[in-house]
């Protein structure tokens, strides 16, 4: 575990000097957390299924060592660098998709108006052909899509920048765990969501 906690540090100190303030949420289902770690944690998560009256169903307990009360996000946290979306800006000028204005976007990993009218061009899907489904989408995009339902579902699609019955149903999954409309399109809505979870 110490070996552990030092790596999460390192990590950490590398991630705040990238980002400025980073907090962290730690869940470790225990009766009670090390000092060692106490010393990392700004929210411990001690159980995902406590109970509240009133709540129906399992509830996440957290112990709160940081003082948020009262605060909001800064304004300046808000525009920091998203490594999806960053990854997106990326594929998206790969694939030749161009702003309002014509041109490839600023990959600076903000989504920002320009990305936003980008996405709303995007619609991934595969087509139907002798009813079955089949590669339809193509291109970097693609293969950034099916990257991120990877990374949210834990699983491993071939990442082959072919929108494909697999990719379809793996949209499905990550449209059903992410509560979108269940459709089997990676558009706005799904990207979107994508970027944050």
């Amino acid at each position: 575990m110490r070996k552990m906690c030092q790596l999460i540090l390192t990590k950490s100190d590398r991630i705040a000097a990238a980002l400025g303030t980073v907090y962290v949420w730690y869940a470790w289902y225990t009766s009670a957390l090390p000092e060692g770690e106490k010393a990392i944690a700004d929210v411990w998560q001690y159980s995902s299924t406590g109970r509240l009256a009133g709540v129906t169903g399992n509830v996440d307990m957290n112990r709160f060592y940081t003082d948020f009360s009262g605060n909001t996000v800064p304004a300046e946290r808000e525009a920091r660098c998203n490594l999806n979306i960053k990854s997106f800006q990326a594929a998206a000028n790969a694939d030749g998709y161009r702003d309002a204005d014509g041109k490839p976007l600023a990959e600076d990993g903000i989504d920002g108006s320009k990305t936003q009218y980008v996405r709303r061009q995007i619609a991934l899907q595969a087509k139907k052909s002798g009813g079955r489904y089949v590669a339809g989408s193509t291109g970097a995009v693609v293969g950034w899509w099916q990257t991120r339902c990877n990374e949210i579902l834990g699983h491993s699609q071939a990442v082959d920048k072919r929108y494909g019955p697999t990719s379809r149903t793996e949209t499905m999954a990550v449209q059903r765990k992410l509560s979108l409309k269940v459709d089997g399109i990676a558009g706005y809505n799904s990207i979107q969501a994508a970027f944050y979870n």
